[in-house]
């Protein structure tokens, strides 16, 4: 006889007979656990992003020196103006980055700080030239006689170093109705950076960037003395130096070989990119995973003494952390031994 071997698991009836009838099986409900919504936070157009390694700018100011050179008259690669198209990328690139908002006569004063920028450009070509936006009409080399050119439309940056976007739009507004369309010659130009960061302040790193489409010009007579005696007095400012050469198209040719070789012992990192990609690289100013970015978040000079070259540093680059959301625990809800379980079929025995 088998009945007692149901006796731990069954209920006899008080009435003294069993109840035969199957149970109501009512499943579980599954509650998903909730998970808190991710919020899309809008950041303003150059606003440094932080949740990217090495995204954020150093408080850096910034003198470009790019090329008034002829071979950018006409066609240039797709551009039908290539002197015009490279301004225009410069142009647009400099309203994506977060500047300091000071004007040109703060100079050595600057005092804002948070990876914020200021710039300055010259252009260069012409033999003992160089060419600034002058808000006085004497934007050019003094050794240059009869240095008049025309006055600006509106307040530029007077060649200074500028946190304004204003002053910095008018100043390629100036440029791009006044091009050198010479020769490629560079020590004039070099000679005027030095003044531009006389009025940077120590607590700003400094970074001067030559931009080229050829070679300089090997019969120029300061390639031997006046350039390298110039980039001494640079090292001096703890001015770092990048150079880029500007091709016309993907393949290289010998102009651009020509003018990367050149340049190359004057600058202390180096691109060498079509014109339409020169938006690519720049767009990756302070971006660690690219090479320019990379360069930049390298800079460091706070420790190097007045005379020597600045050391250039690699970053080093932190992965970022993934937190996974918060799921609320599940409690778990003791059961009697015996309990019958309604999510078996036929869980319970008749007496």
């Amino acid at each position: 006889m088998r009945t007692n071997e149901c006796t731990k698991s069954c209920t006899n009836s008080d009435a003294g007979h069993t109840d035969l009838s199957p149970p109501t099986l009512v499943p579980p409900t599954l509650v998903p656990p909730t998970v808190p919504p991710t919020t899309a936070v809008p950041v303003p157009v150059g606003t440094p992003l932080p949740s990217t390694p090495g995204s954020t700018c150093p408080d850096l100011d910034v003198s470009i020196a790019f090329t008034g050179g002829s071979n950018l008259k006409g066609q240039f690669g797709k551009y039908s103006l290539g002197y015009q198209a490279m301004l225009e990328i410069l142009r647009d690139w400099t309203q994506t980055l977060s500047l300091t908002g000071e004007d040109h006569t703060v100079g050595i004063s600057s005092i804002v700080r948070g990876g914020v920028l200021r710039m300055a450009f010259v252009q260069f070509a012409r033999t003992d030239s160089y060419w600034i936006c002058s808000n006085s009409g004497q934007g050019c080399d003094a050794r240059v006689s009869g240095c008049n050119q025309p006055i600006p439309s509106n307040t530029c940056t007077n060649g200074r170093l500028s946190g304004k976007l204003d002053e910095l739009i008018a100043d390629f507004d100036w440029h791009k109705d006044n091009y050198m369309s010479s020769v490629t010659y560079l020590a004039s130009a070099l000679e005027d950076v030095v003044y531009i960061f006389k009025e940077s302040p120590p607590h700003r790193q400094k970074l001067l960037i030559i931009m080229t489409s050829s070679a300089l010009n090997p019969a120029e007579p300061q390639m031997s003395t006046e350039i390298p005696a110039t980039r001494a007095k640079l090292d001096a400012l703890n001015v770092v130096s990048f150079g880029i050469v500007i091709r016309e198209g993907a393949s290289h040719t010998q102009t651009d070989i020509d003018a990367e070789s050149m340049l190359t012992p004057f600058t202390d990192g180096f691109a060498n990119v079509p014109l339409d990609g020169l938006m690519e690289l720049l767009q990756g100013f302070c971006d660690a995973s690219t090479s320019l970015g990379l360069f930049i978040r390298g800079m460091h000079t706070s420790s190097a003494p007045a005379g020597s070259p600045p050391t250039l540093v690699p970053p080093t680059l932190v992965p970022p952390t993934l937190v996974p959301p918060t799921v609320p625990p599940t409690t778990a809800v003791p059961v009697p031994v015996g309990t019958p379980l309604p999510s078996t079929p036929g869980s319970t025995c008749p007496d």
